[in-house]
């Protein structure tokens, strides 16, 4: 198995518009979810408007994934 650390990074605007970003290096992002569009996620429910989030993996060869650190910031 491969060490290769990847970070994940998650951009919430007005609440409900979600943008996913990932990283080889916590510096430089590339966004998942195409240029600069933001996915609609209005029909969530608002949970006292605080963002949950959820990290899950999946390998066709089963493979594991280790999750060493999880942070959430509000910017």
């Amino acid at each position: 198995m491969a060490d290769s650390t990847v970070f994940f990074e998650i951009a919430v605007i007005d609440g409900h518009q979600f943008q996913f970003s990932w990283s080889n290096d916590g510096r430089s992002y590339q966004v998942l979810t195409g240029g600069d569009t933001y996915l609609d996620g209005g029909y969530l429910p608002p949970w006292d408007r605080a963002v949950r989030v959820a990290m899950t993996a999946k390998s066709p060869t089963n493979e594991a994934a280790v999750i060493h650190s999880f942070n959430l910031f509000h910017k």
